[in-house]
């Protein structure tokens, strides 16, 4: 699982990406300083700084207002998806606990009143458990994180930190107001991607999660990748695919390829099938079991000794399920992993038997170090592919990746 961020995107100028939503919005600087209570010189002045900040032009000045540029067009849709998701955070945060006035006031406070600093402050705190440290990460001294916290604390309405000897951890509320944050700053940190992807640029990081069963697909699309886009940086982080859910659910994580789990059971997700994958059954190449001239059954060799996926995975379930279609209960599970490393280390040692797919393990298959044992097991077939956030575009480094994946996968 990857580390929650504790840097803040470049653009995240909070202050100034209010005025400059404001401004898109009403289409003039006036109306844009009434509501936003400002004098008109300190909103230009806002603009004027995320521009040059930028280094591009937002607006194009007219005798009839303020009109978006296509710099302007693509960062208003990004940085206002980011405001509606603090908004939403805001009202989430409060539930039925208050008034409905009151609710939509503190909803409406957090996310046009919520700094840099107090952002800075949630994101240290709830990747170090303390403030202490928390304050080393930031820069700043305890003191002055803590008020920010207090802040936070103050626009959001209900506690959001737990205080003891061990240190602070977050809340209930606070853990949702973290996962509305990062998305929130997950638009942000895409708007400045593609800034900088319409000057001919494609740069920023992709996070891709790798299940177990996602095999060679991965290396082989972020290789093609990053040969056409040596701006662009790619992060692989690999483990269960639950685990992996759970960054994905909050923008650490941006991708996840691997065998798709039920679309209900994941309605934060959009699910993307590559293909189809039928697992075999893989021993090493001078196993004794390929002398044999015919294996009646996958039955037949419940009495050997095997490597099994973990329980609570499709390839388990999967393995499980293939035994008792043939009246036979599955072998004595004395030894699970799901990882391909391990499995074909004990496969090349051993003479254990493994359900793996054969994609996982194509150059061990070509090298004749690995063997596909020939029987005729009841195996249904999963679904590869990627799983990515419902609600949310994905940014010019995502949509390469993307279109890679899919070339790999029809290979």
């Amino acid at each position: 699982m990857s580390e929650p961020p504790t840097t803040l995107p470049r653009l995240a100028q909070m202050n100034r990406l209010r005025a400059f939503a404001a401004v898109a919005h009403y289409g003039n600087v006036h109306r844009a300083s009434e509501a936003l209570h400002l004098s008109q010189p300190a909103v230009t002045r806002a603009v004027r700084q995320l521009e040059a900040s930028i280094g591009a032009a937002l607006f194009e000045r007219t005798t009839k207002g303020m009109r978006l540029t296509a710099s302007g067009d693509c960062a208003y849709r990004r940085v206002s998806r980011a405001f509606d998701e603090l908004h939403i955070a805001g009202s989430n945060i409060l539930g039925d606990s208050a008034s409905k006035r009151h609710h939509a006031q503190a909803a409406e406070r957090l996310s046009q009143t919520i700094t840099e600093a107090m952002l800075a402050a949630l994101l240290a705190v709830a990747r170090s458990g303390s403030e202490k440290a928390a304050a080393a990460i930031v820069g700043v001294t305890q003191p002055a994180l803590n008020r920010n916290l207090h802040l936070l604390e103050h626009l959001a309405g209900v506690p959001l930190f737990s205080r003891s000897a061990r240190g602070t951890q977050l809340t209930e509320p606070g853990n949702l107001l973290l996962m509305h944050v990062k998305l929130a700053l997950g638009e942000i940190r895409i708007a400045d991607e593609e800034l900088t992807s319409l000057q001919g640029e494609l740069g920023g990081v992709v996070v891709v999660g790798a299940a177990v069963s996602s095999g060679l697909i991965v290396p082989l699309a972020v290789e093609q990748t990053l040969r056409k886009h040596p701006g662009l940086r790619i992060r692989i982080v690999d483990g269960a695919y639950e685990t992996l859910s759970v960054g994905l659910r909050c923008a650490d994580i941006h991708m996840i390829i691997g065998a798709l789990r039920p679309q209900e059971r994941e309605p934060y997700s959009i699910h993307e099938p590559l293909f189809d994958d039928v697992p075999s059954v893989m021993v090493r190449a001078q196993h004794p079991l390929l002398r044999q001239k015919k294996i009646r059954s996958l039955a037949s060799l419940r009495q050997h000794e095997w490597v099994v996926p973990l329980a609570e995975t499709p390839l388990r379930e999967q393995f499980e399920r293939a035994f008792r279609a043939e009246s036979s209960e599955p072998p004595i599970m004395q030894l699970e992993t799901n990882s391909p490393t391990i499995v074909r280390a004990v496969l090349l040692s051993s003479d254990r038997l493994a359900l793996v797919s054969h994609r996982q393990f194509r150059n061990e298959l070509q090298q004749g170090l690995l063997a596909i044992v020939p029987v005729d097991a009841k195996l249904t077939r999963r679904t590869i592919g990627i799983a990515r956030l419902r609600n949310s575009e994905p940014s010019p480094g995502m949509l390469a990746l993307l279109d890679a994946l899919r070339t790999v996968s029809a290979e």
